[in-house]
């Protein structure tokens, strides 16, 4: 016993410490990306093959400034501090979210050209930025001229940004399409900022009539790319002193926390990518801006009681240019709907002074002001705390609302969707969130449901509420409907119903429907229907009597659940059985006639309200049988899009399409 014990400690004494499997594991070789990561690195340069297969930025110990480099070879600060300091205070973007944009106007192509300060580079070899002139084609105030830039001022050569060689040949084009699990938060806000220059750049009929009709427009759209805009070190405040990038980075809010329009707007100024003072509107800037108020607003603050886009966001754009921009955009854009339209309601009438040739310039002005924005965000992006801020939340949301009310960017708008969702992932916003990011969160759910009934694919959302429907506030129990909604239509799409057997089908719809139920059951008693007047009933479709519920948003909310009932009840297998057939056609009927009386009560001219019954119509239209019941549709929803406006009739078209199949 006592002579094997006495081998095993012999054996023991003579085992060699056991070296390190990978090169770059715990010594002082490899990138510092692998050596946080404790990956094998194969130090290939510029980009080693682990940095490269994740997407992840890869940096080298002579790569970084000279005070980190230091530290790290002294080893007195570890791989992970070199990496996260180097990534809060390093111009350099990350090396997945690098593209630039090479070619012209009409043929551009996405690269991925990861931006390094060559330290073998002279100063004067870099080339500088180009510098633009902003005169502009209409009265509007130095706000939008290059003066109005006047925090962004053009870089000199020493913040010009060089790329290598063999970078720039490295080709790796994301699909539009690319899930959002193969994005990281980090990647995010870039993608869909990349996603919009790309487009803008291909946007070659725009660009050109900017570019006849007035001089400011001179400069080639490939200057969106952020390889030419200027450094982020660069970001001057109005007092003329440079701020470099912020050494600390910004917290995301905490989940619940409010908006900044409290505490927080009281620094929005301090920001460099925000203006230190209010700038001076012009008298057309104005009229947009009161028209965004009185008439844009309201659509995305349907279920919101802090009417954050028509009370928050003017005031946050008075100290960010891009976001001013795009609420002016988005204004100029809806109203340009109403003089296409003819309308003659007083509520959307223009103000006399601005003279008939303005008047039938507004979505040319709106052209101008998207164009503004992206000059903007151009800039705007490569300062990373503006990344993580509310600013660029709203900012993509009014962008998309400019697209959504865009009949000729519908495209674009499908694919930027897609890029608001990441941006709001990777600041873990959902629709719990108080303040403008639940705001945004909502608005862009209300236009992504949209879209995805229109393509009948899935909705994009991910998130799964967790207050219980008997807790919910007056206005958080009517948005809540936006949800089960989004959830019906994903039911109702091909590609779930190809992805499940029948049972499980049957199963999961009779689930649904109890989740419909419970939220109903919960009704308070303002969702009840008020009476109305007989003279009122005898319309010329009284096939479905009106029906009013007040508050308009009230009844939104209704038209939002009778549309999930009847998606969920058209697309569920039947479990077989006479009773069970007339049940379901019961309660198709009872939702149809619903959402066509809700759609003709005394508030259906409101017109928030008027964009969600629209979609339930396009819904109800898809059930009905009877010509006669076709017919009260049809003519019910040709009113409706006379007062929205949009989208254009085309739906009409639509409609008589399915009935005829």
């Amino acid at each position: 016993m006592d002579t094997a014990v006495e081998e095993l400690q012999d054996v023991q004494k003579r085992r060699k410490p056991r070296p390190s499997r990978g090169k770059g594991l715990r010594t002082t070789t490899g990138c510092l990306t692998c050596r946080k990561r404790r990956l094998k690195c194969d130090e290939l340069k510029p980009a080693c093959g682990q940095c490269r297969k994740s997407e992840r930025d890869c940096l080298y110990a002579q790569d970084l400034p000279p005070e980190l480099a230091h530290h790290s070879s002294r080893g007195s600060w570890s791989a992970e501090d070199a990496v996260s300091q180097h990534d809060l205070t390093s111009p350099v973007l990350s090396a997945s979210s690098r593209r630039t944009y090479s070619g012209n106007s009409s043929s551009a192509t996405a690269q991925y050209a990861p931006y390094v300060v060559s330290p073998s580079v002279k100063d004067s070899q870099r080339p500088a930025p180009q510098q633009h002139t902003a005169q502009l084609s209409y009265p509007l105030s130095p706000v939008t001229t290059r003066a109005g830039y006047s925090h962004f001022p053009i870089t000199d050569k020493t913040h010009s940004i060089q790329q290598s060689p063999q970078q720039t040949q490295t080709e790796l084009a994301i699909s539009p399409d690319t899930q959002a699990t193969s994005i990281t938060p980090g990647q995010a806000p870039y993608e869909w900022w990349d996603q919009l220059a790309q487009d803008a750049i291909k946007d070659e009929k725009n660009y050109l009539a900017l570019k006849e009709s007035h001089s400011r427009w001179s400069f080639e759209p490939v200057d969106l790319s952020r390889s030419t805009a200027p450094s982020p070190s660069s970001f001057l405040h109005n007092n003329g002193k440079q701020e470099q990038a912020p050494q600390v980075a910004r917290p995301i809010p905490a989940r619940g926390s409010g908006s900044s329009i409290g505490a927080d707007h009281d620094n929005v100024g301090k920001e460099p990518w925000n203006t230190a003072d209010p700038p001076t509107l012009s008298e057309r800037e104005l009229e947009y801006l009161k028209y965004y108020i009185d008439n844009v607003g309201p659509i995305f603050d349907l279920f919101d009681p802090a009417r954050t886009f028509t009370e928050v966001i003017p005031h946050l754009a008075m100290r960010n240019v891009g976001l001013l921009k795009s609420v002016l955009a988005v204004a100029a854009r809806f109203r340009s709907l109403h003089v296409q339209a003819g309308t003659n309601s007083t509520e959307h009438q223009r103000s006399p002074e601005l003279g008939a040739e303005a008047l039938e310039n507004d979505d040319f002005v709106s052209t101008q002001l998207y164009f503004d924005t992206l000059s903007y965000l151009a800039q705007a992006m490569q300062y990373p705390s503006y990344t993580r801020s509310q600013e660029i939340l709203a900012t993509a949301a009014l962008i998309s609302a400019y697209e959504y009310f865009h009949v000729n960017r519908f495209a674009d708008w499908e694919r930027h969707l897609k890029g608001v969702f990441w941006i709001q992932r990777s600041q873990e916003t959902n629709g719990e969130r108080k303040g403008v990011p639940g705001a945004v969160w909502w608005a862009w759910l209300r236009q992504d449901i949209w879209a995805a009934l229109w393509q009948n694919r899935k909705p994009l959302t991910i998130w799964e509420p967790t207050i219980p429907v008997r807790e919910l506030t007056g206005h958080e129990f009517a948005s809540r409907t936006t949800f089960l909604l989004a959830k019906a239509i994903k039911y109702a799409t091909q590609e779930d119903r190809d992805s499940a057997d029948l049972s499980q089908r049957i199963y999961e719809g009779g689930r649904f429907l109890q989740d419909l139920q419970d939220w109903y059951e919960q009704l308070p008693h303002t969702y009840r229907p008020l009476p109305i007047a007989p003279s009122d009933i005898n319309t010329p479709t009284s096939v479905f009597p009106p029906i009013w519920i007040h508050p308009p948003f009230h009844a939104a909310a209704m038209q939002y659940y009778y549309s999930a009932k009847i998606l969920v009840l058209i697309h569920r297998p039947s479990a077989g059985g006479v009773n069970a057939h007339y049940d379901k056609e019961k309660m198709l009927n009872e939702a149809v006639s619903m959402i066509c009386g809700l759609a003709q009560s005394p508030t259906a001219q409101d017109y928030p309200s008027a964009m969600v019954h629209f979609q339930a119509l396009y819904v109800a239209g898809q059930c009905v049988r009877t010509s006669e019941q076709q017919k009260a549709l049809y003519d019910i929803f040709d009113r409706v899009l006379e007062v929205a406006k949009f989208p254009t009739k085309t739906l009409l078209a639509e409609i008589q399409k399915i009935w005829s199949t």
